[in-house]
């Protein structure tokens, strides 16, 4: 089939040049015989190309990709990890949005091979929105930072009162 769309094409450009050319009145009658010689060329073609089949379809490069398992949940060493190197995130509702994501998503956006690392490309993706969050509203505070204030506020209000 794909052999018929390329004679088709060559032999649409071979009449575009031939009008261009009658166009412009330049078209001689060598010119008009050579077009005519590749027009037939192109058309004892024609049945080869109708009888030629498509190769076979290349397989699939996506073998060992699936979907997110229902029972998934981060391997320990991601955890130790995102502990380390992502304090300021809250995991679970991390952890969360991630599960919705990928369980929502359809077709191949919806495949990994590893889920786990999955998980950390969207923790460190995470770490970079919420420091370019941060940069754009430097007051804007995480949930971390209001708890620890709101317990030190709680810690002097109980100091300073009496009763």
């Amino acid at each position: 089939m794909k052999s018929l769309q390329a004679t088709v094409m060559t032999s649409r450009k071979i009449v575009q040049e031939m009008n261009r050319r009658a166009s412009q009145r330049r078209l001689t009658v060598a010119d008009a015989e050579k077009l005519l010689a590749m027009i037939n060329e192109l058309l004892r073609r024609v049945p080869d190309a109708l009888n030629a089949q498509d190769p076979p379809p290349k397989e699939s490069k996506q073998t060992g990709n699936h979907r997110l398992p229902d029972d998934w949940s981060p391997s320990e060493d991601i955890l130790y990890w995102a502990e380390a190197n992502c304090p300021t995130l809250d995991l679970n509702e991390e952890q969360e949005k991630f599960e919705v994501h990928y369980q929502s998503v359809g077709g191949a956006r919806g495949l990994r091979k590893n889920w786990n690392l999955a998980f950390k490309s969207w923790l460190l993706n995470a770490r970079k929105f919420e420091s370019d969050r941060r940069a754009r509203n430097p007051t804007k505070q995480t949930r971390e930072e209001k708890r620890e204030e709101i317990t030190r506020a709680t810690l002097r209000t109980d100091v300073d009162d009496p009763f």
